[in-house]
């Protein structure tokens, strides 16, 4: 064993190593990208070729596509047609529409849900169901069926499961059911805002639409359906005319497009229309409150600046380091020839550019320069010590050919695991994935291909040669630059030899700083998706269905003087706001329990400087000031406290974000079910509790005598418990389950006799995904040790290298604390990138200490010089991909606030891991390889 004295020698023998170098076994890829150029010329300008060819073919949508495995079945009461006052038979025929009318009206939900009921029944012969749920009203029935994931939801086997079922209730028709695949293109890619100016009738107005205005829409390409937002085109404009906008009276309409139709192409087809229905009838004037095409076109852009930003400020740091505009511009090609090469896997993959595609481009942005650092660096080290250019080049990429091929390889086998996962959340993140994966793969072909071409061919012959010496400090050969050593070489030097000298100490503290960050995780918790912000929100005001003079109370909130100039002067004049009815009849308020509201949109002005999650917050408050007690300051706000309330803002853009935890009960009891559940949803003593829950704003019980909702067959009943801002939701979920259990625990002979808790659908994505993600990250890092073992043929070294993996955790998890964001399936993907980055920096100095170690040299000093040989490509590599991923940590828009718990993650764990490697990795080889040479390792 060698003295600690011998730490200091910094050594190696120019002559040994320059045998070593010269019996490199050349690599075939680089050795003929250097001797015909013309061919790696040909090579890129096709991959410029097809990429262009590639990304201008390529559709745009929000999200890519995904199999939703829900279905609906809807039937609602057939209404008949009155009967026409010309007809001879019109008194008996008016005679009997009334009776039928007065059918209609006499039906209860109570008897609607007989018919739900045999639905049920009958539809648990459809293969593949998970879960049954349905909602019966006075008129309608409506069953939702959720699927197993990646069964396939047959709607002609869900047809023949029902169509011999009697759909008739005291007497009364229904319609046959609609059958209908849950679809993102269900969701309406446009609300039109309709507005007239030339004084025609309602009636003049519902004729025009009905026969001029719809049918246009609809004939337009790629549009599905137009519909009135509550109102009802064949009979009559009442509810459609509860509506406002900007202070007008407007006709709200909304437009879902065709499945297989691409949303910017439909949405571009719908203004042409609009432009041209406008021109062609005078008096009439339009807006748009919400396009789904604006807002992807600005959130793929936003992530497309991101990937811009990124990669410049990836060249900037390659240009700091190598002081040479021509050796910074041969690395940089990388960037735009793994970008390009990767539109072209896409596009074969059927692909879409998305938020989610774009966002593993301006990723994978940071990472692509890797390799060619590597190389680069490895080619002006050899050229520096006096070989030719084009031995430089082709021994250059040969000698770590190994080294950067099995850091693609593991950073690409951490995301295997992914692709087993199940769950709507893993299909969403899968394009990231292969986006990355393939990026990965063209840079390295680049790295070892085509960038020994270029350096060969284009002669960055610029690097001084070192004098010949049989002694010479590695220092002064390694830097591109051809710097001698300055003080940030000189201060790792004291710094390593220092952690050397006391390497159990590092290791313990650096065990103790990751045990502390996985306490900083839990306490902030997890959640499904980060909320996003498109600078929209809505309040509702719900209207109770018995109030005295309802409706003058509505239109007096819906006049200008009331709501709409409430909440002008909160937001401004260039705030977008609109106004409207509900009367509890549409087959969403169905769905929903039903109800009757006024709900309020707001689009933001784009220097509103608040977030729209607290722009919501905010409205909710001012709405419920004015709404309470018995007469408004204001009085066009005149309303009751008991029949009006405010039921709370939302950001509309958070999507499959939950900002409330609904806890479901159901019954078993025979006898009354429906009383024994609203007893137990409305005891004071349980809603009281869990408002109490920290965290919780406000617990509402939700039993609507209006609606019937059934899971499983069996009748429930929901309490929703809306969260404050910036809660989490599974740290408060966890609380508010301990007090169910509890109270059900206490009254489980009485007020909780035969009710039992419905896990809720979220609640068991939530579980299911964050369980499937950390097995995911489990078996990844298992994969990551089995590839480093093939490549070291070692136990010992892999292990050395996966400590750098619980580095970058610690940081990772450190970074999301400091910045206040809990786990999301965002920053445990970002764990994952973590993974497959890391590692390559501790491959870089392993390999390197073997290769010294097989030339003779001592572990101490194999180690110390190895570490010192590769400190300026990890550091390069390591800040190139830190900022490549920082664009996005604190990019704004929807793409930008989804991908930032990732970028997060990245940038805080790699910025600790890359600093913490340089010392622990050389700390624990010195724990676990005894001080003799080996052999073969060259």
């Amino acid at each position: 064993m060698m003295k600690n004295k011998d730490l200091d020698k910094g050594t190696v023998n120019i002559g040994q190593k320059k045998n070593l170098e010269e019996n490199i076994k050349e690599n075939w890829f680089a050795k003929v990208g250097v001797h015909s150029p013309y061919t790696v010329a040909v090579f890129m300008l096709i991959i410029l070729i097809l990429g262009v060819f590639s990304l201008s073919t390529m559709h745009t949508e929000l999200y890519p596509n995904m199999n939703i495995p829900y279905a609906i079945v809807a039937t609602a009461v057939d209404v008949p047609a009155a009967p026409s006052p010309d007809d001879p038979d019109y008194q008996a025929k008016m005679q009997s529409y009334m009776q039928k009318i007065q059918e209609i009206q006499a039906l209860t939900p109570q008897d609607v849900e007989k018919l739900t009921i045999k639905m049920e029944q009958a539809l648990l012969s459809v293969t593949g169901i998970k879960n049954i749920e349905s909602s019966s009203s006075a008129q309608m029935s409506l069953v939702i069926i959720e699927f197993n994931d990646g069964a396939e939801v047959d709607q002609y086997s869900i047809f023949s499961s029902i169509q011999t079922l009697d759909f008739e209730v005291n007497g009364v028709k229904f319609t046959n059911p609609q059958i209908q695949k849950l679809d993102p293109s269900m969701m309406p890619v446009m609300t039109i805002s309709t507005t007239f100016t030339n004084g025609d009738t309602d009636a003049e107005k519902l004729s025009w639409f009905q026969n001029t205005f719809v049918p246009a829409l609809k004939r337009t390409n790629g549009v599905a359906q137009v519909s009135p937002v509550y109102g009802d085109l064949d009979k009559t404009l009442v509810n459609a005319s509860y509506s406002r906008f900007n202070g007008e009276t407007s006709y709200t309409f909304q437009i879902t497009k065709s499945s297989d139709a691409i949303t910017t192409d439909v949405v571009g087809n719908i203004k042409a229309a609009l432009d041209k229905i406008k021109e062609d009838y005078g008096g009439f004037t339009y807006n748009i409150p919400y396009s789904q095409g604006d807002f992807i076109e600005q959130s793929v852009g936003n992530v497309l600046n991101d990937l811009v930003i990124g990669g410049l400020l990836a060249v900037l740091i390659l240009f700091v380091f190598l002081r040479r505009v021509k050796l910074t511009l041969a690395i940089a090609i990388s960037i735009p020839l793994s970008i390009i090469g990767t539109f072209v896997a896409m596009y074969f993959m059927g692909m879409t550019l998305n938020i989610v595609s774009m966002a593993g481009l301006a990723l994978a942005v940071g990472m692509v320069v890797d390799n060619s650092i590597v190389v680069l660096e490895n080619i002006y080290r050899l050229r520096a010590g006096g070989a030719s250019i084009k031995d430089s080049a082709i021994k250059g990429a040969s000698q770590v050919v190994g080294s950067i091929l099995a850091g693609t390889l593991t950073t690409i086998c951490v995301f295997f695991p992914m692709f087993f996962v199940e769950g709507l959340m893993m299909r969403v993140f899968m394009d990231m994935i292969w986006v990355i994966i393939w990026a990965l793969l063209i840079s390295l072909a680049v790295a070892v291909g085509f960038l020994p071409a270029i350096v060969a061919t284009l002669k960055l012959d610029n690097v001084k040669k070192v004098k010949k010496a049989e002694t010479e400090n590695v220092e002064t050969k390694m830097p591109v630059a051809d710097k001698k050593p300055n003080w940030l070489s000189n201060a790792y030097d004291k710094t390593l030899s220092y952690v050397m000298k006391n390497k159990w100490w590092a290791i313990a503290l650096s065990f103790v700083l990751f045990v502390g960050s996985i306490f900083l995780a839990i306490d902030k918790g997890f959640e499904l998706l980060p909320a996003s912000d498109q600078g929209e929100f809505s309040t509702t005001i719900s209207i109770n269905r018995g109030a005295a003079d309802k409706m003058t109370k509505v239109s007096a909130l819906m006049d200008n003087e009331g709501l709409y100039k409430l909440f002008r002067n909160k937001y401004g004049e260039d705030a977008d706001i609109l106004i409207s009815y509900n009367n509890g009849q549409s087959a969403m308020s169905v769905l929903s329990g039903g109800g009757e509201n006024i709900t309020v949109s707001v689009v933001l002005p784009d220097n509103y400087k608040k977030s729209t999650g607290k722009a919501a917050e905010d409205a909710t408050q001012m709405v419920k000031e004015h709404l309470t007690g018995d007469m408004m300051t204001d009085a066009n706000l005149t309303a009751f406290a008991k029949d009006i309330e405010s039921t709370g803002g939302s950001d509309m853009s958070q999507g499959m974000v939950a900002t409330s935890i609904t806890v479901s009960l159901a019954t078993n009891v025979e006898t009354d079910p429906h009383k024994s559940l609203q007893d137990a949803l409305t005891n004071d003593d349980l809603l009281n509790k869990l408002r109490a829950v920290t965290g919780v704003e406000k617990v509402s019980s939700d039993f609507s005598a209006a609606t019937i909702l059934h899971s499983n067959k069996n009748v429930v009943g929901s309490i929703e418990i809306k969260l404050k801002h910036g809660q989490t939701i599974s740290k408060v979920q966890e609380e508010v389950d301990k007090v169910i259990e509890d109270f059900a625990d206490e009254h489980k002979d009485d007020i909780f006799k035969g009710i039992y808790v419905v896990e809720s659908d979220f609640s068991q994505q939530m579980a299911d995904t964050s369980t499937g993600m950390g097995l995911a990250i489990g078996i990844g890092f298992i994969l990551l040790y089995l590839v480093m073992v093939a490549m070291f043929q070692s136990w010992i070294s892999p292990f050395i290298v996966i400590i750098t993996v619980f580095l970058a955790f610690t940081g990772a998890f450190a970074a999301l604390w400091l910045f206040n964001l809990p786990l999301s399936v965002p920053s445990m993907v970002g764990l994952l990138v973590l993974m497959g980055v890391i590692v390559n920096n501790g491959i870089l100095i392993i390999d390197f200490i073997n290769k010294g170690r097989a030339e003779g040299k001592s572990v101490y000093d194999a180690v110390k010089i190895a570490s010192k040989m590769r400190i300026r490509p990890i550091l390069m590599t390591a800040i190139t991909t830190i900022l490549g991923f920082l664009p996005m940590a604190f990019g704004d828009g929807t793409g930008g606030s989804l991908m930032m718990g990732l970028a997060l993650a990245v940038i805080g764990g790699l910025t600790y891991a890359t600093i913490m490697t340089l010392f622990i990795v050389p700390a624990f080889y010195l724990c676990f390889n005894k001080d003799k040479p080996l052999q073969n390792q060259a």
